[in-house]
């Protein structure tokens, strides 16, 4: 029946556009034709569906150099927040479809101008048996960076994480929620005065700040992605998007908080789609939870 076509055709284009959506294969196609017996007879109601994929190389190797924004913890309310960019090498393995699921594992280091480095090791895993399409990531990473030409400080950080989506990949436009645990470890190191042994170099802010701080948190984030906006999700020019953004931090971490954020935007059509008006609107609170 036209029904049982249509819901066998809408089946197949979801599977091919998450197929397309892992980042493993050049082409996919899938046809359906009429179902045969073994003597070529039809066979009533049935279906034959063909699938015929080129899969991409299995690896991609990527050495090569870009520029940065070297970004700094600290922000005063007094005077505005600055960076620099820099030159900064990176090289980085991706092995393609590594568990025979779809699944991507890479790993990424880089080196700045400034002797920054940072090194990531992460691995994602479609899930596409789930009610919903999803997925699921986790990894590691450490970095290295040095504020000294402007901070007078350096920090290293090390994290783990593992995170949970349900819905599209952030590619796709679509409505997603994700819940991401985190654990943090930070350690602000100030600058030593040139001529006192003794003493640093760095403001009392820094001071203040200096040190290892381990936080260990989750993160839950709800966003349309685009699912309400028209033409291009990165450029709407008519349409609703909005994204909450809920972190708690607490035990074993050193900080305990309960952080909200709520951003929202409306997009409104002036002329066709040359011309619009655009409203953006965020908000957010922060509770401090005493522990210990």
């Amino acid at each position: 029946t036209s029904s049982t076509i249509g819901k066998l055709n809408s089946s197949l284009n979801t599977f091919i556009t998450n197929m397309h959506s892992t980042n493993c294969y050049d082409t996919f196609i899938a046809s359906a034709e009429q179902a045969k017996d073994d003597k070529g007879n039809n066979l009533p109601g049935g279906v034959h569906v063909k699938l015929r994929a080129k899969e991409k190389n299995w690896y991609k190797l990527h050495v090569g150099g870009d520029l940065k924004q070297n970004t700094s913890s600290f922000e005063s309310s007094s005077s505005p927040s600055f960076s620099i960019p820099e030159v900064q090498m990176t090289s980085s393995l991706t092995l393609r479809n590594s568990d025979g699921n779809c699944g991507m594992s890479s790993i990424d280091y880089n080196v700045s101008q400034t002797g920054s480095t940072s090194f990531n090791l992460c691995h994602f895993q479609p899930l596409f048996s789930a009610p919903k399409p999803g997925s699921k990531s986790y990894g590691l990473s450490y970095k290295e960076t040095s504020h000294l030409p402007t901070r007078s400080y350096s920090e290293t950080s090390k994290s783990l994480y593992y995170l949970l989506r349900s819905g599209p990949p952030s590619t796709v436009p679509g409505s997603y929620a994700e819940l991401e645990w985190r654990a943090d470890l930070r350690n602000v190191m100030p600058n030593l005065h040139d001529s006192v042994p003794y003493a640093y170099d760095s403001s009392d802010e820094i001071l203040a700040e200096s040190g290892p701080n381990f936080k260990h948190s989750l993160k839950l984030t709800a966003s349309t992605n685009g699912s309400f906006s028209h033409k291009n999700r990165h450029v709407p020019y008519k349409g609703l998007e909005g994204t909450l953004n809920v972190e708690l931090a607490g035990p074993p971490g050193d900080c305990g908080y309960l952080k909200t954020e709520v951003k929202g935007g409306m997009h409104i059509p002036l002329y066709k789609d040359m011309l619009s008006s655009h409203l953006h609107v965020a908000v957010g609170g922060i509770k401090v939870l005493k522990y210990g």
